[in-house]
């Protein structure tokens, strides 16, 4: 019964990923080595690094316990990038020449993977990639899959909701990293298309935890809205304290890159009616139950929860998941590790539906989930919810 019970749970990832034949077969050649490489111990580790690696865990458990790609086992080799550009390009040095994987997902932070991308390039290795900087896919990369949903497009998303609340006026509050900067030039590009002006910028450092000097020059500007972009929850939490220390009215707005678990046990009740463009696995019991991604959301969550506990953080596992999951899709389709052959499977990936939306890649097209697929949640009582659009 066990077993039958283990099958059926199984089954309901087949339309995330048809990874599976119709049963489990033996494993008998050698293993699949996938690189996966996050920020484990620095700033963005609690509620990001260490919940991507959980994520790409179960679902390298789940594949391996249901025979493995075309019989062959994956093994995931793990490195820290510890959120520095010097220790990612040390990674993936490790992982390409030392032990030799057969293809590369993650990073936590676009600074590290802007780092390290050339050393990809020239190692002609697949990576599916789960930074947001644009520079990662505009222009396409030989060997480089984007798909967490670029800044432009969280920008875009969010500039749509500020649209519709008919703000006219922000101010934007962004750390000085690859991820900030990046935000920062999507905003002012994208800006007037929504009829918005940017009145004040002011930055930051990743790890800084009093932003009162920034936040008073932006109060005296008065805008209508401040937008704040880090992946730094420690840093997110300072801004929205440091907001209602120096009686800020303005709506606040942040980035996905610190909507996490720690980010709201720092923040407290200084994120109350906080709004964030998000994936719908915030959300997922607002959702209708005609929404094709609320049951994959729901097997997910169930099982990551059964795997590491009721109260583990899946939030930010839903992206590493599906980056794991595509990956290996594309090198079942390819039938080999020949990493020209895993290349142009990806690149024909299309219509993929996963838990954070819908990919579809060609030879010129490397960008992953768009606008289209992201929500605007709002923070109520530590708990994030749909808010209307």
């Amino acid at each position: 019964m066990m077993r039958l019970s283990w099958c059926a749970r199984m089954l309901a990832l087949v339309a995330v990923v048809p990874l599976m034949a119709a049963a489990a077969s033996a494993q008998t050649g050698q293993p699949i080595k996938i690189g996966g490489i996050w920020d484990l111990t620095g700033p963005s580790s609690a509620g990001n690094g260490q919940v991507a690696r959980r994520a790409i865990e179960l679902r390298v458990e789940q594949v391996n316990k249901a025979g493995g790609i075309n019989g062959r086992p994956i093994q995931l080799v793990v490195e820290d990038e510890k959120g520095q550009p010097t220790e990612a390009v040390a990674a993936v040095n490790k992982l390409v020449n030392q032990d030799k994987v057969d293809a590369l997902v993650g990073f936590t932070t676009s600074g590290s993977g802007q780092g390290a991308m050339p050393i990809i390039e020239r190692s002609g290795m697949p990576w599916v990639g789960g930074v947001s900087a644009a520079v990662f896919s505009t222009p396409p990369k030989k060997w480089v899959f984007q798909h967490v949903p670029t800044n432009d497009q969280f920008i875009v998303r969010t500039m749509q909701f500020l649209k519709h609340k008919r703000i006219t006026t922000f101010a934007m509050l962004n750390d000085s990293g690859a991820y900030g900067v990046d935000a920062e030039k999507a905003a002012e590009a994208k800006m007037a298309e929504f009829g918005l002006k940017m009145v004040a910028h002011e930055k930051f450092n990743q790890g800084d935890t009093d932003l009162t000097s920034q936040l008073t020059k932006i109060k005296a500007a008065n805008p209508q809205a401040i937008v704040i972009w880090t992946t730094d929850a420690r840093a997110a939490s300072a801004a929205t304290k440091g907001a209602k220390q120096v009686g800020v009215t303005a709506m606040l707005l942040g980035s996905s890159g610190h909507a996490n678990k720690t980010f709201l046990s720092l923040a407290g009740t200084a994120a109350e009616g906080y709004l964030v463009a998000l994936t719908k696995t915030y959300v997922m019991s607002s959702l209708p139950d005609g929404d094709v991604q609320k049951k994959l959301l729901r097997t997910y969550v169930a099982d990551f929860q059964a795997r590491y506990g009721a109260d583990a953080d899946y939030l930010k596992g839903d992206y590493p998941y599906d980056q794991i999951s595509v990956l290996l899709e594309g090198i079942k389709r390819a039938r080999s590790t020949d990493k020209i052959k895993i290349r142009g499977a990806l690149e024909q990936t299309a219509q993929w539906q996963g838990l954070t939306g819908t990919i579809t890649w060609t030879a010129t097209k490397r960008t992953g989930v768009q606008a289209s697929d992201l929500i605007i949640g709002k923070l109520s009582n530590g708990v994030w919810s749909l808010e209307s659009q």
